[in-house]
């Protein structure tokens, strides 16, 4: 038999509230994060437009990063 619960009552729905709350909590910090690896990576290129160190500076981290956090540290990411 199954069992009734009062109208409007959802324990599904405190779920659903939690998991959006985390995702929005995630993306926020990965903002951030990427934020701050752009700024990293553009005081070490010299402030300057310097696109071959600049390119093979991301590449080292990217093949620093992927071993240990897996996806989003690819090239394009970065």
């Amino acid at each position: 038999m199954p069992y009734s619960l009062p109208n409007g009552f959802s324990i599904r729905n405190y779920f659903i509230t939690a998991q959006n709350k985390v995702y929005s909590a995630v993306n926020s910090a990965m903002v951030i994060v990427y934020r701050e690896i752009c700024e990293q990576i553009y005081k070490a290129c010299g402030e300057n437009d310097r696109a071959e160190y600049g390119k093979s500076l991301i590449k080292y981290l990217s093949e620093r990063l992927i071993p240990e956090f897996r996806k989003g540290f690819d090239g394009s990411s970065l």
